[in-house]
C-alpha cells in the first residue's frame, strides 16, 4: 500500500511540475506576444501622428493660407494632445526652429504656444525626474518662450547641479549676454561643458556682445570670470585685454590663472 502511495505522490509531483511548466510557457508566450503587439501599435501610432505633424508644419511654413492659429487648431483636433503626438510635434518643431529664421521662426514660436506644446514643456518643470526638468528648460529656451523666464529662474535653486546649469544657460539664451550681469554674483560652478554650451548658443542665435565684460571679470565666481575672458575672445573685444591681465594678477586660483593666461595668449595671437 505504501508503495502505491509513493508512486501516486511521484505522479502528482510530475503532473504538478508539468502543469507549472505549461503555465509558465503560456505566460511567457502571452507576455512576448503582448510586448510585440504594443511595440507594433506604438510604432504605427508614431507613424500616424508624424504624418499629421509633418503636414501641419509644412502648411504652416509654406501655405500662405495657414496661419499659426489655424495650424494649431488642426493639430489639436487631429491629435487630441496625445502624449506621443506632443513629444513628436515638439521634436519636429525644435528642429525647424533651429533651421529657420525671421518670419518663419516667429510662426513656429506662435504655433508652439497656440498648439499647447509650450504647456507640455512647462509641465516638465514640475517633474520629480530631474532629466525631465532639463528637457523642459531646453524646450522653452530653444523655442524662445519668454514667459518661461520666471519659471526657469526658479530652477536656479534646484538641488541638482545639472538642472541649475541648464537654467543658467537658458536664461542667457532667452535674454542675451546682458543677463550675465544679473547672474555675475551666482555661486554656480560653470564647468567647461556649460561654458561651451553658452558660446555655442551665442553663435547659433547671433547674440550681441555684452556691454561691460570687464565687470564680469570682477565677479566673485571664478568660473564666470573665465567665461568673461572667453566672451572677450569670441567677440574680439581686444580693448578689454587689460582687464584679463588684471584678473590673472589678482586671482589666487592657479587653475583659473592658467586658463585665463591661455585665453589671453590666444587673444594676443589674434590681434593685428
Amino acid at each position: 500500500m505504501n508503495q502505491f502511495q509513493h508512486y501516486d505522490f511521484q505522479l502528482q509531483l510530475i503532473l504538478a511540475l508539468l502543469a507549472t511548466f505549461i503555465l509558465m510557457f503560456a505566460l511567457f508566450f502571452f507576455l512576448t506576444y503582448y510586448s510585440r503587439y504594443r511595440r507594433i501599435k506604438k510604432s504605427r501610432t508614431k507613424i500616424y501622428y508624424q504624418e499629421i505633424i509633418d503636414k501641419v508644419l509644412f502648411d504652416l511654413l509654406f501655405d500662405e493660407h495657414t496661419d499659426p492659429s489655424t495650424a494649431a487648431a488642426i493639430f489639436k483636433t487631429k491629435t487630441q494632445n496625445h502624449r506621443i503626438a506632443s513629444k513628436l510635434g515638439l521634436k519636429s518643431l525644435m528642429v525647424l526652429h533651429r533651421n529657420y529664421s525671421g518670419l518663419l521662426r516667429l510662426k513656429l514660436e506662435s504655433f508652439y504656444v497656440q498648439s499647447g506644446l509650450s504647456q507640455y514643456s512647462f509641465n516638465k518643470l514640475n517633474s520629480r525626474d530631474w532629466s525631465k526638468v532639463v528637457e523642459g528648460i531646453r524646450d522653452l529656451s530653444t523655442m524662445n518662450h519668454q514667459p518661461a523666464y520666471k519659471a526657469i529662474s526658479d530652477q536656479l535653486r534646484h538641488p541638482k547641479l545639472v538642472v541649475r546649469s541648464e537654467a543658467f544657460i537658458a536664461l542667457v539664451v532667452l535674454r542675451g549676454t546682458e543677463e550675465l550681469q544679473k547672474l555675475r554674483n551666482s555661486d554656480l560652478y560653470l564647468d567647461d561643458w556649460a561654458q561651451s554650451n553658452i558660446l555655442y548658443n551665442l553663435k547659433r542665435t547671433a547674440m550681441k556682445p555684452p556691454t561691460n565684460p570687464q565687470h564680469l571679470l570682477e565677479s566673485p565666481n571664478e568660473t564666470i570670470r573665465l567665461l568673461a575672458a572667453r566672451l572677450i575672445e569670441y567677440y574680439q573685444m581686444f580693448q578689454h585685454t587689460g582687464a584679463i591681465e588684471n584678473a590673472i594678477v589678482t586671482t589666487g586660483n592657479n587653475t583659473l590663472r592658467n586658463k585665463l593666461q591661455i585665453v589671453l595668449n590666444r587673444i594676443k595671437n589674434e590681434q593685428p
